[in-house]
């Protein structure tokens, strides 16, 4: 993925860029954006973004 932009990225998963933006900058929250970036990029969600994990294993909203 080396070299991808955020437009080729947010096409190839099918969102809008500024949404793949929002969620890659930490500035928005989306579960089902965050599995296309993963599963499209061959990491897991939970790797790439661990403290959404933690929060959703402890409970805690924020």
């Amino acid at each position: 993925m080396s070299g991808t932009t955020i437009t080729e990225l947010a096409e190839s998963i099918g969102y809008s860029r500024p949404a793949v933006s929002n969620v890659l900058a930490g500035r928005k929250r989306s579960p089902q954006i965050e599995a296309a970036i993963a599963e499209r990029t061959g990491f897991r969600a939970d790797d790439l973004w661990p403290a959404a994990s933690v929060r959703k294993k402890g409970g805690q909203k924020g």
